[in-house]
């Protein structure tokens, strides 16, 4: 069985160069690589030699005495930190690279909540202790306060003969029975290490190890680590007959082959196999896996078998998503939790069909998911939404060489979102001729953070339970704009109240119709509020500077707590929204000359502060977007006709509820 391991960190921590070492150190490449002289095996992209950074995750393979293990080398900078997340599906266990010099930055903080939330074990790299601003100690100190980690400190080569008084010391703090054993004399060393075994694998304890990748330092220390707490022993995997994977990522080859990346946690696959997958409609659909491969840097081979544990590579399947679960048991993914904050418009040359540029885009977002495309007909405006500027290069870069293709984009702008602040019933009805579908339901508002959620009260002998379900899938199939700034929802509770279908004239796209119209004329009537997304902060900073940085979140709109002084330095936590605070990272290092830091995390998004002003910036008119349309559809004297949202109520079938 192969485990899989995960590098992380945040940019130019050195986890590039600890993944080259490892490599080099277990014989899989003839010479370790470096970033600056462009010549890495897993940064082999154009785009990552230009610019010294990871932007895709690869994977490459290695063997450490008889255990296989296979490392994912994730993107740092947080502009690629969808990629990042989506590699996690495929883990068994993470190296979190953090620099003794810069230490603790805000994407490990979200490297870290990311594993903490999916329960995986890690071990942390303090790397560049060669440096003379390097103060690992420190580091230490700050883990265990902020992320209340249990930390055992890794020194020396742990062996199933011999392991030193001190790392025992360490583990027995987290553990009776070593403590117990240890205070009697009575410590077996295989015993031992098979309790420390579990406190790692159970994410107890997080071993530390100290080095310099650039230099090899810690490499021997770090495959000893692997080689007793993450082998194909300690790794739980299913062996059953019966194949489940998940999906985290998919490409496209230089043919335009669809490939779809997998983790095999369950059973074995083989080519022709016939799997069961949910299509994006939450129908089942049986694929045949055309061919397998399996990837070691940008090389890869075809195999005859995927088992239990490894990560390979299929054609043939085409609806499936990163996140979706197939084969036994299979189901849809459930989404992520990095999004998007920022959008831009794609700007192209008009002598070009506005559909081909629409499907290289569309095929990008197949790839890179958290691109949500979206596209206005009438206006032929292609807009996608994007983590930061630096995506925004690669994606123009990786259209010209992929596509040749020269596009740029409009400048980025905050993505916003929209919610209601009161209940109300939204009734859509979609009846042209030989077509019927009617929806009530109710629009209620919800909790911050918990997105678009769904329910139903409706009987099932007043609408059958497989339309109920169709309706559920509606709802959650597209971004529902919102009327103000036509902004997507979000934080909505949904209620199927009723619904009518016919029996003789209701087809599959009907409900899908009505719904978009019943939320659409929910909103129209619902007291709507403006969000805008926020983040939290933490700032550390010397004294000198703390009455500026207060004068300064006050400027920018945020909001802090009691600061905390300790030896001259003091900390500021709060929030603050991302439009003003993003452009402050950069005036806050230039004033403390770099001795300051800022950890930035998402929030959640708030009533917007000056939403007046953004609405009249936007001038959205939300009657005259006939994409997304409140109006219904109703049939006399066999012929169609449309009801204005505002008269619509009187018109429907069903009798209307009125909220409270």
């Amino acid at each position: 069985m192969t485990t899989t391991i995960g590098i992380f960190a945040n940019v130019d921590a050195g986890k590039t160069t600890l993944s080259e070492q490892l490599l080099y150190s277990c014989g899989t490449i003839r010479q370790a690589g470096r970033v600056d002289k462009k010549n890495t095996f897993l940064d082999y992209n154009d785009m990552e030699k230009s610019r010294g950074i990871t932007i895709f995750a690869d994977e490459a393979h290695f063997q450490i005495g008889e255990n296989k293990y296979c490392i994912i080398d994730t993107p740092g900078h947080m502009d690629f930190s969808g990629e990042m997340e989506r590699s996690i599906l495929a883990i068994d266990c993470a190296v979190i690279v953090i620099s003794s010099v810069e230490g603790v930055q805000s994407h490990t903080e979200t490297i870290w909540k990311l594993l903490k939330k999916h329960n995986k074990p890690f071990i942390i790299f303090l790397n560049k202790i060669d440096r003379e601003a390097a103060n690992p100690d420190v580091v230490i100190s700050y883990i265990k306060d902020s992320w209340k980690c249990n930390i055992v400190n890794i020194n020396s080569t742990l062996t199933e003969e011999n392991v030193e008084d001190d790392i025992i010391e360490e583990f027995a703090l987290y553990d009776d029975d070593i403590m117990n054993d240890y205070l009697a004399g009575t410590i077996d060393v295989r015993n031992f290490i098979s309790k420390c075994q579990k406190l790692v694998n159970g994410s107890a304890v997080y071993p530390v190890i100290k080095g310099s990748a650039l230099n090899g330092t810690g490499i021997d220390l770090l495959k000893n680590v692997l080689s007793v707490f993450f082998n194909d022993k300690c790794i739980k995997q299913d062996d059953n007959d019966n194949f489940s994977g998940v999906v985290y990522k998919v490409r496209h080859d230089k043919n335009n082959t669809r490939i779809t990346f997998i983790k095999v946690i369950k059973g074995k696959l083989k080519p022709r196999d016939e799997i069961k997958c949910v299509g994006l409609n939450n129908e089942e659909k049986i694929y045949k896996i055309n061919d397998i491969r399996q990837y070691n840097g940008q090389k890869s081979c075809q195999i005859q078998c995927a088992n239990v544990g490894d990560l390979c590579a299929v054609t043939g399947l085409s609806d499936v998503k990163p996140g979706d679960i197939i084969g036994e048991n299979a189901e849809k993914g459930h989404g992520f939790s990095l999004i998007p904050l920022m959008s831009a418009s794609v700007i192209y040359d008009k002598n070009i069909n506005v559909h081909k540029i629409l499907s290289v885009f569309k095929q990008l977002e197949d790839e890179e998911m958290l691109l949500n495309v979206s596209f206005n007909e009438e206006l032929h405006n292609i807009n996608i939404e994007i983590m930061g500027e630096m995506q925004l290069e690669t994606l123009k870069t990786m259209i010209k060489e992929r596509f040749e293709i020269d596009i740029s984009f409009g400048d980025s702008e905050i993505l916003y979102r929209e919610t209601i602040n009161n209940n109300v019933v939204g009734c859509g009805h979609f009846e042209p001729l030989r077509h019927y579908a009617e929806v009530h339901l109710l629009l209620e508002k919800g909790d911050r953070g918990s997105g678009i959620t769904f329910n139903s009260v409706c009987p099932v002998d007043i609408l059958s339970q497989n339309y109920q379900n169709l309706i559920r899938t509606h709802v959650f199939e597209k971004q529902h704009k919102g009327v103000l700034t036509g902004s997507p929802v979000t934080d909505i509770k949904i209620t199927l109240l009723s619904g009518r279908s016919h029996i003789k004239h209701t087809e599959g796209g009907d409900f899908r119709e009505a719904v978009y119209r019943a939320i659409r004329h929910g909103l129209m009537y619902a007291e709507s509020v403006l969000l805008e997304p926020w983040f939290n902060f933490e700032i550390s900073t010397d004294d000198v500077f703390i009455g500026r940085v207060l004068i300064d979140i006050k400027k920018l709109g945020g909001e802090y707590e009691t600061p905390e002084c300790d030896n001259n330095v003091t900390i500021i936590k709060g929030r603050c929204p991302v439009k003003t605070m993003q452009s402050y990272v950069k005036e806050f290092m230039i004033f403390t000359k770099g001795t300051g830091r800022i950890s930035l995390n998402f929030a959640g998004y708030y009533p917007c502060s000056n939403s007046e002003d953004v609405i009249a910036e936007k001038n959205y008119n939300p009657e005259a977007d006939v994409q997304n349309t409140a109006d219904s559809v109703f049939c006399s004297h066999g012929s169609g006709y449309v009801v204005k949202w505002n008269e619509a109520k009187e018109k429907m079938h069903l009798t209307v509820e009125e909220t409270n």
